[in-house]
């Protein structure tokens, strides 16, 4: 272990944080960053964990809360650290170069830490910088005084630096980081930054302007939540605008809020029309029973997800809900029916049939709508490729009882060696790891 990795580099020092010095040097003494405990220890820990109870001692609970959440931040180091490990491997048999990703790695990871391969990509990245260039902050998380979080609040605002700078402002940042949350780590990091290389700091800030969106995301209660992310000059260009919009004189009889009159305004900027008139195509599956018989049945809107049956009456016939209240988005605009049909038995859509390669068309739409997100297992991400579950170059057949829906990241990634997929007649998706594991995501169904 080289002497910028050893735990007597780390300077915790000062009034704040002198105490936190002894945990870190006892947590490394005699260790290395590469070492762990042999696997078959860990499901050992798991079950004293498993066993832990509170007790009748306020002091004695509040020092199990202090220490539980230090092994969880120390677990999640150790899962960077077993990353990396896997990613040495995997680069070694596929000769991946240094300054790429081996193939199939950030779904492999993914799926064993139950997320998706983006998000385990970014945790790739993190893992790397912290080994690489921010050793002090790894050591930090590793022995469980600061989280995941602020590891990643910190990767994020240093990355513009060149790796002298970053050990530099990694040095700086370690004695003061346990004692911040993650968003002031990120402001003091992003301060010294901009004083260590202002330059690298423009070019970041420009690039990142390329990088601009706009997302949403479901929330309760039949609400979405939208995100922009913009240079700051337009967003608070367009934040100051809502603001003046919501504090103009209204009228008596406009009751809403501030923050109504702000997401009102913002509907209608965007839109370039009154909330009350806009005319959109939204996709609506719900049964038969629910829109011409009064059934309660949940419907599904699909890339946001279920919303209530009375909603979904109301937002195709106009009005009022079962009891009495005007729903949500129910105005004058126009309504288009398609009829899909769901097998009475599974809930699922039925298939359409084409003669062709590729997905298109009426057979693409139906497979989005049925599978709403990525369907590999722990992936919400929203589907970009439709696949075939059974390879056509194998025989299996462009239909949507073959199609599976993916995000990007996961249809390249079963092209890795090592990865295959089955797809249950029920359904079913099963995908099958380089190691062998096995990972089932159960069938969509299409509620309404």
């Amino acid at each position: 272990m080289s002497p910028e990795l050893t735990a007597d580099a780390v300077p915790i020092g000062g009034a704040a944080t002198a105490e936190l010095a002894p945990e870190v040097h006892d947590a490394f003494r005699g260790s290395s960053w590469g070492e762990h405990p042999v696997p078959g220890t860990l499901p050992d820990i798991l079950h004293l964990i498993r066993r832990i109870e509170g007790g009748d001692d306020p002091a004695d609970a509040v020092d199990q809360l202090t220490l539980l959440e230090r092994i969880r931040h120390a677990a999640g180091a150790a899962q960077l650290r077993v990353m990396l490990g896997l990613e040495a491997t995997r680069r070694a048999e596929q000769g991946t170069p240094e300054d790429r990703t081996p193939a199939g790695l950030a779904a492999e990871v993914g799926l064993a830490t139950r997320a998706s391969a983006g998000s385990a990509s970014r945790r790739l990245g993190i893992a790397r910088s912290l080994r690489h260039h921010l050793p002090r902050c790894g050591l930090l998380h590793a022995a469980g005084l600061i989280d995941e979080g602020t590891a990643a609040q910190v990767v994020t605002a240093l990355a513009p630096l060149s790796r002298a700078d970053r050990l530099r402002a990694d040095r700086e940042l370690a004695a003061e980081l346990p004692g911040l949350t993650w968003a002031q780590a990120g402001k003091r990091a992003r301060a010294i930054a901009y004083a260590l290389d202002p330059q690298a700091a423009m070019r970041a800030a420009a690039k990142a302007a390329a990088d601009r969106y706009v997302s949403t995301r479901p929330a309760p209660d039949c609400m979405v939540q939208l995100t922009a992310l913009l240079p700051v000059k337009e967003g608070v260009a367009v934040h100051a605008a809502l603001i003046r919009a919501a504090d103009a004189p209204r009228g008596a009889e406009d009751q809403r809020t501030r923050a109504q009159v702000m997401a009102d305004t913002l509907v209608e900027l965007v839109t370039g029309r009154s909330t009350d008139t806009i005319d959109v195509e939204v996709g609506l599956i719900m049964t038969d029973r629910t829109l011409l018989d009064g059934d309660d049945d949940a419907a599904t809107v699909p890339g946001y997800g279920p919303i209530p049956g009375p909603l979904a009456r109301a937002l195709v016939l106009g009005g009022q809900t079962s009891e009495g209240e005007q729903a949500q988005g129910c105005h004058a605009a126009s309504v288009w029916l398609r009829r899909l049909y769901a097998d009475p038995e599974t809930g699922e859509l039925a298939s359409i049939d084409a003669k062709r390669r590729t997905f298109t068309g009426v057979v693409r739409r139906l497979v989005v709508w049925r599978d709403g997100t990525c369907r590999v297992p722990y992936c919400d991400a929203p589907i970009r490729h439709i696949d075939h579950a059974e390879p056509y170059a194998e025989g299996g057949p462009t239909s949507a009882d073959n199609a599976v829906g993916m995000c990007e990241a996961h249809n390249y990634a079963m092209e890795a060696p090592g990865f295959a997929r089955h797809l249950d007649p029920d359904g079913a998706l099963t995908v099958i790891t380089p190691t062998g594991g096995r990972h089932t995501a159960p069938p969509r169904r299409a509620t309404g």
